[in-house]
């Protein structure tokens, strides 16, 4: 399906968009994804190409997280926020206390 596409590399793609893009932005969008979501791309040696049109899926597939149709904008509200759990929680209350220690942080319950 993709290569049936106008295939651009990922620094031609990013500066198409309406809103421009880094070509490190599409490269972490290929590799990393966002909320699961990955950009459809092809290797063709060590170039990485895309088309707009896979990144128009990969809009909608961004929208449409968790199944519901989403308004412009309110993906970003749905994205849970992240607490301090295992070590970084440990980690987290040794800072608190060596500041707190040091005088620049009370100690919030």
């Amino acid at each position: 399906m993709l290569f049936d596409e106008q295939m651009l590399t990922l620094d031609a793609a990013g500066q198409r968009l309406p809103v421009k893009r880094s070509k490190s932005t599409l490269y972490r969008w290929c590799t990393r994804g966002v909320r699961g979501i990955k950009l459809e791309h092809r290797a063709v040696g060590r170039c990485l190409l895309t088309s707009l049109e896979a990144i128009e899926r990969f809009s909608e597939r961004l929208a449409n997280v968790g199944g519901q149709p989403k308004e412009p904008g309110s993906e970003i509200a749905d994205v849970p926020a992240t607490t301090p759990t295992g070590a970084t929680s440990a980690n987290f209350r040794r800072a608190q206390e060596v500041l707190e220690r040091v005088g620049i942080r009370r100690r919030i319950a």
